[in-house]
């Protein structure tokens, strides 16, 4: 216990001074691309991504990482809050699904943590196939993609934030969506946590996943479609299928959902299931039986 707390000290003075680098880079930045927040933003996260790897590298840990997925968009959102040229309700509004979806997030994944000791499978089985490569894949796969995914997934602030209004049926649409997705991500960890406790020997967690092998992942990628929701819905565009993203002025925003969509359904899940059957060969069972993304009925009663 000593141990990890010490460790998760190491942690809290990586993200500390990350959260100081991005600070220092974006008022450098501020004053020689005035204005041009996307740049402002990209620096920024770029330097406290730089950050936080130095700290991955210096603990052999990359694992150091893994909070900033969930710890980033929410400065992100403060950021576009800051700078927004008049604060409304709405942009309080959005900007409190987005820490609520962030500190959720957060605890979640420091609740498992274990130390830096405690290396992710994932990054484990990379370090072996990597080998002498590892750090420099670390640093592409691990740090710069995934941050890439994030701060483009973040694009559609930049309207939301520069813009007063939206369109109000779009803007319920997109609550229910994003409100939905953090109350499934919520509950499937939840279930999941409770199942590992169980110890029950069965192949997989009862409630949301009997409907869907990653309805956790289902939660995250659809918390992403609900913010490009509230961006479309921000947009000032004069017809419907325009603010739905089909008109030349929001197009670029579904780049976000689409490669969250990608990331998971193309990396992670691919990766995860191959695993779980090495581990688990009734997994294939299940597999066979349940959905592997979006939740629909089983095709028989899985064990």
């Amino acid at each position: 216990m000593i141990k990890t707390n010490n460790h998760f000290r190491v942690l809290s003075v990586a993200y500390l001074l990350a959260l100081l680098a991005a600070i220092a880079t974006i008022f450098i930045a501020s004053s020689q691309y005035p204005q041009q927040h996307i740049t402002i933003l990209a620096l920024g996260n770029f330097s406290a991504l730089c950050v936080v790897f130095a700290f991955s590298f210096a603990t052999n840990c990359s694992n150091c990482y893994d909070p900033y997925w969930s710890v980033a968009p929410i400065f992100i959102s403060i950021y576009w809050l800051v700078v927004a040229p008049t604060i409304t309700p709405r942009h309080l509004y959005i900007t409190s699904l987005v820490v609520a979806w962030g500190v959720r997030l957060t605890y979640n994944c420091l609740s498992k943590w274990g130390g830096l000791d405690d290396e992710d499978w994932r990054y484990s089985q990379w370090r072996k196939e990597w080998g002498a490569l590892y750090w420099a894949g670390s640093f592409l796969v691990i740090h710069v993609i995934s941050t890439l995914c994030i701060f483009l997934g973040c694009l559609p602030m930049e309207y939301i934030f520069k813009n007063r209004d939206g369109n109000s049926i779009l803007d319920i649409l997109a609550s229910i969506v994003t409100i939905s997705s953090i109350i499934i991500e919520a509950v499937s960890d939840s279930q999941m946590k409770q199942f590992r406790k169980s110890k029950s020997g069965k192949t997989s967690p009862p409630g949301l996943w009997q409907y869907s092998r990653h309805p956790n992942y289902f939660g995250e990628v659809f918390f992403w479609v609900g913010l490009y929701l509230f961006g479309v819905s921000s947009n000032n565009m004069s017809s419907t299928l325009g603010k739905l993203g089909c008109g030349h002025g929001s197009n670029w925003m579904i780049i976000g959902p689409v490669l969250m969509f990608s990331l998971f359904n193309g990396g992670s899940i691919p990766l995860i299931e191959k695993y779980m059957v090495s581990r688990k060969p009734s997994y294939a069972e299940y597999q066979k039986s349940v959905s592997s993304f979006f939740p629909w009925f089983p095709s028989k009663q899985t064990k």
